[in-house]
């Protein structure tokens, strides 16, 4: 099978230039940050940008866990929320539609519109706002970064938890064509492509991929399987590089995604407040479904404009960027067939972000500063609670509502070589924010207003010692800030208070046996007005804890003992705990079904949404054959103990024990590949997450054991 040359520069600059051209002019600007792919030095060595800047994983003073875009596709980790099982101390989770990412043992717990997550996501530097963006589809994937710990200075908005950087391909002067094809269990089809040509001046790349499946969860009511996917993104960027001391880059990227998983939830343990009424339908297995709810509908825009250059002095990047999301959902809050409770709501963001900085060396010491301009708007078109199918009975709602805000922060980091094995790095960031919040009654016209100001100083100091060239340890104490947030949902003008989080950590990173790479980290965490997650009413709202503490331990081991052989290893234990909260929301079920809401003393109880531990194995291998052949082979096994659902500790989700595996034969001309994948092999029955409320206690399951196929192909 051959193809021309003629033929694929045809086709690469059709598809690139032509989709590129046509998203740009309906777009404001494009993508990117400091950007290059994971190296693999063949030693082991893994270059990331974690700091703004190309540096070995093994010199950066940061609990960091990096992976190359193959290594992901090895490891069956096809978006964020599964990079759980190969990242020690991050658990992906979600209340309801929104996905809440936790990183040692924070995170996010508000689904209110302009509520951000405490893991916020960037995509080629550009900071990602929008909460439905945190679960992103991997697809041109060069590199993905978890930064672990509060980012105080340089990916400090609302990352108190820690940030996920995806770094995608940058267009060069290679013609380029690769894609996927896949078909699986439950009628899953995943279709991939990427072209990328152009030369040194200009150049261009387009990646699309496209996702669906039939679903898994039975709907009891006789209709079509619940808990389906149907899902496509594009991302595309128009390079032009005039000269060695100038880079742009536009970008566009669209998400379109429909699915009913959010809606294919059942009452846990049959709690439900319609379980004794006539002609109610309770499901007696997993993944089964009475409920109603309807789909979740998300569209999502996201352009930008990256400009680098070479000032001489030092090194300028300017980024600028627009975001544009749209998602309703329709759930079935009591989740059985009976219409008692419906929450149909339209979410809305348009963001503006405008970032500016200089990275240098001064002599011993290497030096970055900048500026972030944030500008939001978001709220909700409409939320309604309908109650006896009655959207203007008793207990019922309809509001409309509406949160500006604009932030501005500078920040700055150096650090500083004493000697060659001494070096200190301090940095800080400068937050001011304010919030105009507006909502109204729709049912009587009522308004509310309210207005907030945060201003908050976040520093951090890091403290390293390098013992060789193959060594270090380091310690670390930094400060997060989340942002107060308004209830978007609820007629209140008082908003809940901002986040305050202090880590201290202490660290090694060594190289053992000269290709094993062994990173463990010990930290304590000091936690003021934890952001907890409360139903009132059956809407979702937040409420602030006292104080808590966390702390643990995790680690890491990976290297390549063998030509073609990877191996990766990791763990996390927590120890967490709430020390001052006396008045928390909690659920006591009712003899009927359904929980009556009281006020708890929670102080003493273990923090939430988190496995208090973790572990994961992997490996991936490539046995060349005569003829440049190859044989493929991977595996992943991923662990988790139980966790807490909510601050009473009532609902409790047990571990689970998840293994994917994949083999495959590649051939060397044409270089295409055939795979065979299976995931969650052991047929783990286990809940993605349990919502708890006064009407129910409901569950979403995740896929049971899933086999399918694959063909690959890079011209």
């Amino acid at each position: 099978m051959k193809i021309s040359n003629i033929s694929v520069h045809a086709f690469v600059w059709a598809a690139a230039f032509g989709t590129t051209a046509a998203h740009a002019q309906s777009a404001p600007a494009a993508e990117a940050p400091p950007a290059e792919a994971v190296q693999d030095a063949g030693d082991g060595d893994i270059i990331v940008t974690a700091q703004r800047r190309e540096e070995r994983l093994q010199d950066v003073p940061i609990a960091i866990s990096a992976f190359s875009g193959d290594a992901l596709q090895s490891a069956g980790i096809s978006s964020t929320n599964d990079l759980t099982q190969i990242t020690p101390s991050l658990n992906f989770t979600q209340s309801s539609f929104s996905p809440q990412p936790t990183i040692r043992g924070l995170g996010t717990r508000g689904v209110s519109a302009g509520d951000e997550s405490l893991v916020p996501v960037y995509i080629d530097g550009v900071y990602q706002p929008f909460l439905g963006s945190v679960a992103t589809e991997l697809n041109n994937i060069a590199r993905v970064e978890v930064l672990k710990g509060p980012q105080s200075a340089l990916f400090g908005r609302n990352s108190t938890g820690g940030a996920i950087n995806i770094v995608t391909h940058d267009p060069d002067g290679d013609e380029e064509l690769r894609g996927s094809l896949s078909y699986g269990s439950f009628d899953e089809r995943i279709a991939k492509l990427y072209v990328n040509g152009g030369d040194d001046v200009v150049a261009a790349n387009v990646a699309f991929s496209l996702n669906r499946d039939d679903g898994y969860i039975k709907d009891l009511n006789g209709g079509p399987d619940k808990g389906w996917v149907n899902t496509w993104a594009l991302r595309s960027k128009l390079r032009v590089r005039p000269n060695d001391s100038l880079d742009l880059i536009l970008a566009y990227n669209r998400v379109e995604r429909d699915d009913t998983l959010a809606t294919g939830q059942q009452p846990f343990n049959n709690n439900t407040v319609t379980r004794n009424t006539p002609g109610v339908i309770l499901p007696t297995r997993p993944n089964e479904t009475s409920g109603r709810g309807g789909e979740l509908n998300l569209v999502q825009d996201t352009a930008s404009l990256t400009l680098r250059a070479d000032l001489g002095f030092a090194n300028l990047v300017a980024i600028t960027a627009y975001d544009n999301a749209d998602q309703f959902i329709d759930s079935d809050v009591d989740s059985t067939n009976i219409e008692r409770s419906r929450l149909p709501v339209t979410y809305y963001t348009r963001s503006w972000i405008q970032e500016l900085y200089l990275t240098g060396e001064t002599g011993p010491v290497s030096w970055i500063v900048g500026a972030t301009l944030f500008n939001q708007d978001a709220g909700n078109k409409r939320s309604q609670v309908i109650t006896n199918g009655n959207p203007t009975g008793p207990g019922s709602s309809d509001v409309t509502s509406n949160i500006d805000n604009n932030s501005i922060a500078l920040y700055a980091q150096a650090s500083i070589d004493f000697t060659d094995r001494l070096s200190l790095t301090l940095g800080g960031r400068y937050t001011n924010e304010r919030k105009v919040f507006d909502i109204t009654n729709n049912l009587n016209g009522q308004q509310i207003h309210g207005r907030k100001r945060w201003q908050v100083f976040t520093p951090s100091a890091t403290l390293q010692y390098r013992l060789s060239d193959d060594a270090n340890i380091y310690a670390k104490a930094g400060k997060g800030f989340k942002s107060g947030v308004f209830p978007a949902s609820t007629l209140s003008p008082i908003p809940v208070d901002p986040e305050e989080v202090w880590q201290y950590e202490l660290g090694t990173k060594l190289r053992v046996a000269g290709w094993l790479n062994a990173n463990f980290a010990a930290f304590y965490t000091d936690y003021s007005n934890m952001q907890v997650n409360i139903r009132v009413n059956n809407i979702s709202s937040l409420q602030n804890a006292g104080s808590a503490e966390i702390y643990g331990v995790e680690g890491e081991l990976f290297g390549r003992p063998l030509p073609g052989l990877n191996l990766r290893f990791g763990f996390s234990k927590l120890w967490g705990e709430f020390t001052d909260f006396p008045n928390a929301v909690g659920y006591v079920p009712l003899p009927n079904g359904g929980n009556q809401t009281v006020t708890i003393d929670a102080t003493g109880n273990k923090i939430i949404r988190t496995p208090l531990f973790s572990l994961n194995a992997g490996f991936d291998y490539e046995h060349e054959l005569p003829g440049g052949n190859a044989l493929l082979a991977s595996g992943n096994l991923y662990h988790a103990g139980k966790s807490y659902r909510d601050a009473d500790n009532r609902i409790v989700e047990g571990a689970r024990t998840l293994v994917n595996g994949e083999i495959g034969f590649r051939l060397a001309d044409p270089r295409i590949t055939f795979s065979l994948w299976g995931r969650n092999l052991l047929d783990e029955t286990y809940t993605v997450y349990v919502l708890v409320g006064p009407s129910t206690d409901s569950a979403l399951y995740g896929r049971p054991r899933s086999f399918g196929g694959r063909i690959s192909f890079e011209f």
